[in-house]
């Protein structure tokens, strides 16, 4: 198992090492904290069914819940019938 992390740990480090070295070959200056914030912003976003259900939780009148609710049926395939 920690070989398994430990090889994914070296692919990313390799991603990004490749895109900042990309940059600055480029000379395209790259913020580095930015670059992080962006990372585990993506690293963390929430899935759309979290989303739409929020959404329709929160929903204040009928055409947000509609919508809410014909999104979520959407992603689980239970719009067929």
């Amino acid at each position: 198992m920690s070989g398994l992390l430990t090889a994914i740990w070296r692919t990313l480090c390799d991603v990004l090492l490749f895109w900042q070295t990309a940059s600055l070959a480029l000379h395209v200056p790259i913020n580095d904290a930015k670059c992080l914030q962006q990372f585990f912003s993506w690293l963390t976003r929430k899935r759309p069914v979290e989303l739409w259900s929020e959404i329709l939780r929160d929903a204040k009148n009928y055409e947000d819940w509609e919508e809410a609710s014909f999104q979520l049926d959407v992603l689980s395939g239970n719009d067929l019938w």
